[in-house]
């Protein structure tokens, strides 16, 4: 389900402002799109795919928690 509670929609929201200020087109060197993912693909992708990619990039990485990716982000310095 993509369902999510309101503190995971905050924090998602959060990140996609923190990596990309939510443009598609984004690109950080090697990183592309709304979430910067290190996948070519992302540069073919509209923003609803980009968005599922992150959610599946979501449950491998960070154990399904975009507050997990936030608090990744700001243990880094990059907010």
């Amino acid at each position: 389900s993509k369902l999510i509670s309101e503190k995971q929609y905050n924090c998602a929201i959060y990140v996609g402002h923190i990596e990309s200020r939510w443009k598609i087109s984004a690109i950080n060197g090697n990183h592309y799109g709304l979430f910067q993912m290190k996948n070519d693909k992302v540069k073919h992708m509209n923003g609803f795919q980009q968005i599922d990619l992150w959610i599946k990039y979501l449950a491998h990485r960070y154990h399904g928690s975009a507050c997990n990716a936030m608090a990744h982000l700001r243990s880094k310095g990059w907010q």
